[in-house]
């Protein structure tokens, strides 16, 4: 009896599922057969299914993040492949250009012993020609 009850409502549940209102009537039916349709049709609604999913699962923002990491990529790799990159022992013609970068990268965190050439500027004189 107890499973009689239960069988019943599940199958009054399923029912209920089944029943689809909806308000407003498709002027179309989907899917559309395509054997009655004529070719040129059934290549319009290809093209339009086709770019609709590409709408879909491609959002901009996600565009955008991919071609901003490929960008910072390829530079990483050309800055790489020139500045850093050693193919060996054979002259490239990379070298000058190598070889300019490192001592200007070794002369930015140097303090420079040599004194700048030009007036200097001494904080205990006082300037009076100027009254």
């Amino acid at each position: 009896m107890f499973a009689t009850k239960l069988l019943r409502a599940a199958a009054a549940e399923n029912a209920h599922s089944k029943v689809q209102v909806d308000r407003y009537k498709a002027r179309k039916p989907w899917p559309p057969d395509f054997s009655k349709l004529d070719h040129k049709y059934q290549f319009r609604l290809e093209r339009r299914f086709r770019r609709r999913t590409q709408l879909k699962w491609c959002p901009p923002q996600w565009v955008r993040r991919v071609n901003l990491f490929n960008y910072t990529l390829c530079s990483f790799v050309a800055v790489y492949a020139i500045f850093f990159m050693d193919t060996g022992p054979e002259e490239t013609p990379m070298k000058k250009l190598r070889a300019w970068f490192k001592v200007q990268s070794s002369s930015l965190w140097t303090i420079r012993s040599e004194q700048p050439t030009g007036p200097a500027y001494d904080p205990t004189k006082t300037d009076t020609s100027s009254s």
